[in-house]
């Protein structure tokens, strides 16, 4: 570890480094985690007198990375971090192929985060990859969601869960919030009674709720899904900006870092400008040929 002898950091007084720690340490949901050598677990890293004021901070503040999401993958992984750790790790971002859920049927039990030793997991971010499917295939996906996401909350023992956050990337042609809903109301209807649906449609999301039993405290736990980041998390934001005409910038949001609105042909900036409109339902017409 480098030495602290130039750190003009750690020559402030100890409560204003604190009130700069709280700072740097404030989790902004609508921006995508950065990679764990970016995240707040870096500064800790610095130096000893940093690990020492700021590892439990980190670890509360920094999204963990996973690309496998079974318990013995997750087990084996989570067993690289002291068991004096876990307890501090509040978020886990799970990167999952689009058919994955559909193919292994393990998914169908739910998430077993608990099991695999993060008790006091809050925050389950989940990024699809891969490629589009077919509207009926995306149908089946969208199911296995929806009981995916029910056992993770009524079943699996990670009972300091609050949200479950889905990002698709344009994965998920047909289907958005209003739909996933649809489906989990139908579904706990005829399968659950431990679990009701509270809508909150304006703000793109809906809630699990616990019902009360046993004297246990009832829990909510919010359920976003979106295109990206800030369209899941920011979802009556973006419907304003789009009533406002500021149709532009949230759709760049969407692309891939190297491509720009102005490299779309009409057909597909009409496709993205429909999708958007769909999702966020913007009635106002917006007339895509004015941008060309």
């Amino acid at each position: 570890m480098a030495t602290n002898q130039a750190s003009l950091l750690l020559a402030l007084p100890p409560e204003i480094r604190n009130s700069v720690y709280e700072f740097y340490f404030t989790h902004d949901p609508s921006v995508s985690p950065p990679s764990i050598s970016r995240s707040p677990l870096a500064l800790s890293l610095t130096c000893r007198k940093l690990h020492s004021e700021t590892h439990a901070l980190a670890f509360a503040a920094a999204t963990f990375q996973a690309r496998r999401w079974q318990l013995p993958e997750l087990k084996a992984k989570i067993k690289r971090v002291r068991s004096t750790y876990l307890p501090l790790i509040r978020r886990v971002e799970l990167t999952v192929g689009i058919r994955d859920f559909l193919v292994d049927v393990r998914s169908l039990n739910g998430l077993r985060l608990a099991e695999a030793g993060l008790t006091c997991l809050e925050d389950i971010f989940i990024n699809f990859s891969g490629e589009p499917t077919s509207e009926s295939r995306e149908n089946y996906i969208l199911s296995n969601l929806v009981i995916l996401i029910w056992k993770t909350v009524a079943n699996r023992g990670n009972k300091s869960l609050r949200k479950i956050r889905l990002v698709h990337g344009g994965l998920l042609r047909w289907h958005g919030i209003l739909e996933l809903c649809e489906v989990m109301k139908k579904r706990l209807l005829l399968a659950s009674d431990a679990l009701q649906v509270c809508e909150e449609y304006k703000e793109g999301r809906f809630k699990l709720i616990t019902k009360d039993g046993g004297g246990v405290e009832p829990r909510e736990v919010q359920v976003l899904l979106g295109h990206t980041v800030r369209e899941a998390e920011m979802y009556g934001t973006v419907q304003k900006e789009l009533l406002n005409g500021k149709v532009l910038d949230n759709l760049c949001a969407r692309l891939p870092n190297d491509l720009d609105a102005v490299d779309l042909d009409s057909e597909r900036f009409a496709y993205e400008i429909e999708q958007m409109s769909r999702v966020f339902r913007v009635s106002k017409h917006i007339d895509t040929g004015a941008y060309y």
